[in-house]
């Protein structure tokens, strides 16, 4: 899932995700039914392993494309987001109407609803003034949690062999005051919009082996332009092992398996690309995806993405 924590207003706000081909759904609701069919992905990500309040995030995601209204396809995600002494828990609610451009390209357009709760734990952390015998007021005690509402929406246009989306998982701000406790609301303070667009496309080589490049960026008011830049080979369906790069941030390689037809298991380790590389061991993700039925027979081609 793409998180930070700092007591900095600018610090990033959406959890990341590496892998993000694998689990697209949680980036952009108009990816919801893509794949015609019933499918469940479950990603866990550790973030800057060794580094203490490092953000680790778990997320369940299922979609599907309706059996008997092919135009409509709906999902959600379940998510846990942990960064330091601030935790959220989300549930979100996706639904898609898509509609054949032509024979072989689909344009699909997803609206997302969203609900989070968000907590704090200020008395477990170790502060400095303890050590000479002081109490902070800002944390001697835990602020109430909160309740997140948000709204998303997304597109996501594909054929054969490439695709387009752009996607915003949450476009309204909210900001949390609690009791005007000052510490609580600087860390977390008010949420900002994230604009994503992504593109892919597959190159065929041979009978057996694709290249698929791909990019994701994201941009929050206020915050600098992220791009993700990906390359990955796919070897008779199978394998797919790539490396990825964000600039100015991280670096990485990923690998992914389909064991079966309907499972498909995938890892990614990343390392980061500033001064964060000397503070911890990388970060590690893992993700399966488990596809409950066999491919639509009025999927005109194979998904690849």
């Amino acid at each position: 899932m793409i998180a930070s924590f700092a007591v900095h207003s600018l610090a990033q706000q959406e959890a990341m995700n590496a892998q993000f081909i694998l689990n697209t759904l949680t980036v952009n609701p108009g990816y919801t039914g893509y794949k015609e069919v019933q499918s469940f992905t479950i990603d866990h990500r550790s973030q800057w392993v060794g580094f203490k309040g490092a953000p680790t995030t778990n997320n369940l995601s299922f979609d599907m494309a309706l059996p008997r209204n092919k135009e409509m396809a709906f999902g959600g995600t379940i998510m846990h987001d942990n960064i330091g002494p601030t935790s959220e828990l989300s549930l979100s609610g996706n639904v898609a109407y898509r509609f054949y451009v032509n024979r072989n390209a689909q344009l699909s357009f997803g609206l997302k609803g969203y609900v989070g709760l968000f907590q704090a734990n200020f008395t477990g952390l170790e502060l400095a003034s303890g050590r000479f015998g002081q109490e902070d007021i800002n944390f001697s005690y835990d602020a109430s949690s909160e309740l997140i509402l948000n709204f998303g929406a997304g597109a996501y246009y594909h054929s054969e062999d490439y695709f387009i989306g752009i996607s915003s998982p949450r476009l309204f701000k909210n900001r949390i005051d609690n009791n005007n406790l000052e510490t609580y609301n600087t860390i977390r303070g008010r949420t900002a919009p994230t604009y994503y667009f992504m593109g892919g496309y597959n190159f065929h080589c041979n009978m057996w082996l694709d290249f698929q490049p791909a990019i994701l960026t994201k941009t929050t008011m206020g915050a600098p332009l992220s791009i993700g830049l990906y390359g990955s080979f796919l070897m008779r369906s199978k394998w797919r092992l790539g490396g990825f790069y964000t600039l100015a941030e991280a670096g990485g390689v990923m690998l992914q398996m389909q064991v079966s037809e309907k499972l498909k298991v995938g890892y990614s380790f990343d390392v980061a690309a500033n001064a964060l590389i000397s503070t911890n061991l990388g970060s590690h993700e893992i993700g399966i995806t488990y596809d409950m039925k066999t491919f639509s027979k009025r999927m005109v081609y194979p998904r690849r993405f």
